[in-house]
């Protein structure tokens, strides 16, 4: 094909269509720079690039010349086959290398384009990796499960809006995410949905090698899941009366069952159940994978927009004695409605749950250090868990915890008849906190001076 290319550009008898042989043209001397050279024939065979319109759309067929068809002969030889299946999005790589055998006064002017019907720009950068790092490496195994034309539907999507926020800004009171990332989605807002969609697909995919030998045929799953998870935070999709401003998830599995509607693949509804509970903890392994991969996505966007925190793992910076010198100038002070975040009794401190994780919290803050556990209000109860085994660990609790639990239950007696209250505490060593008895005594007022005991309770 190269050859007969040639042929026809340098004038000689070129063999097209079924041995007919063209008369032999002979066309007026043309004088090509490097950059036309450049933006005519190298780009239009590179697949990495994309042009800055970020469209993957089908072009119509125009009428073209022996030699423009041999261009786009050409073309298709090198393009895998199926990325230029008349079915899929068609992938729009700049223009043909035939344009060279055009004299330039014949070249038609492009039209200039109208910046109200004209699609927004993409970073071409992000935009050529959704291709080139996520779909190109696995074609045949994503062919083969009949996935690519749909699958490519949904990167013409995040190409075309990408650029919105990688949290909902609207309606955020109904969305499962925004109250579970309360804290720092200002800072998430500034990151692209495109940018943090890459970054997801690209630690599913590493979650996925890590978790599985051989998990080449999951591939596909975790790709769909991954692209698809937060197409629901497009702003023009929640804007439809259909999905109402609900919580993206939902919204994202809708908008993900559009783009493979007709299809029939076995594991699209385990996506669909995955994408829905992505920000619910959960056993099935696509679920696990997409949500482990999405919290890593959140700690690295925490990292790059700061620019001064770090990642560690919480047992490597979080020392149970340094948590308990955080929580210890809240012992015995009284909160709202008889309430407290830490209570001390015969040489036992009884902390509430909430007043660890708030100190670990604090002092995640004071080393600069970003824990998605402290931060996703979903994986309390598991850093909660991790907090009382540290604290285990050390030799800091006045009773032992069960592995699965991350307190106890304990009714409250005070110097009047009957249980007065019940809570579920962290037993705390008294020592642990080196602040005299004498001294948390002292702090007491109004009910506090009326306990007497705390007696551990059943369920």
């Amino acid at each position: 094909m190269l050859g007969r290319l040639w042929g026809a550009w340098r004038g000689g008898s070129a063999r097209i269509d079924a041995g007919e042989t063209t008369q032999r043209v002979v066309p007026s001397q043309i004088e090509i720079t490097l950059e036309d050279l450049a933006k005519d024939v190298w780009l239009p065979l590179n697949l990495d690039f994309i042009q800055q319109t970020g469209e993957l759309v089908e072009e119509a067929e125009p009428t073209v010349s022996p030699v423009e068809h041999a261009a786009a002969e050409l073309e298709e030889t090198i393009a895998p086959a199926s990325l230029a299946s008349p079915s899929a999005p068609a992938l729009v790589v700049g223009p043909s290398s035939a344009q060279l055998t055009t004299p330039p006064e014949e070249v038609p002017q492009a039209a200039t384009p109208d910046p109200a019907t004209s699609p927004r720009p993409v970073s071409s950068g992000r935009s050529s990796a959704l291709i080139r790092d996520f779909i190109m490496p696995y074609q045949p195994v994503i062919e083969s499960q009949r996935a690519l034309e749909p699958l490519l539907t949904v990167v013409k999507i995040l190409e075309e809006y990408g650029d919105c926020p990688s949290i909902v800004t609207a309606g955020v009171e109904r969305d499962e995410e925004c109250t579970d990332l309360y804290s720092i989605r200002d800072t998430l807002a500034k990151v692209t949905l495109r940018d943090h969609t890459y970054r997801v697909t690209e630690l599913a995919l590493a979650v996925l090698k890590q978790t599985y030998r051989d998990g080449d045929l999951m591939i596909p799953k975790v790709l769909v899941a991954a692209l698809g998870h937060d197409l629901g935070k497009i702003p023009r999709f929640r804007a439809t009366a259909a999905h109402a401003m609900g919580d993206h998830p939902v919204v994202s599995a809708l908008k993900l069952q559009e783009c493979f509607a007709g299809t029939s693949i076995p594991w699209f509804s385990e996506v669909l159940d995955a994408i829905k509970g992505h920000h619910r903890i959960g056993k099935d392994r696509l679920g696990v994978i997409l949500r482990q991969a999405d919290g890593q996505a959140r700690v690295k966007e925490m990292i790059l927009s700061t620019q001064e925190m770090q990642e560690k793992p919480l047992d490597s910076w979080c020392a149970g004695s340094e948590v308990l010198a955080i929580v210890a100038p809240r012992i015995n002070r009284p909160l709202k409605g008889n309430k407290w975040a830490a209570f001390s009794l015969k040489g036992v401190v009884y902390v509430t749950p909430d007043a660890l994780l708030e100190a670990a919290k604090e002092l995640a803050r004071q080393k600069k250090i970003v824990e998605m556990g402290l931060i996703r209000s979903t994986d309390r109860e598991d850093t909660l868990r991790r907090l009382v085994k540290i604290l285990g660990a050390a030799d800091l609790l006045a009773m032992e915890i069960g592995e699965h639990f991350y307190g106890r239950p304990f009714d409250i007696f005070t110097k009047k008849a009957g249980i007065k209250q019940r809570g579920y505490f962290v037993p705390v060593k008294l020592e642990a906190f080196r602040i005299a008895e004498s001294e948390l005594e002292s702090r007491k007022v109004a009910f506090m001076q009326l306990v007497t005991e705390f007696q551990l309770g059943r369920g």
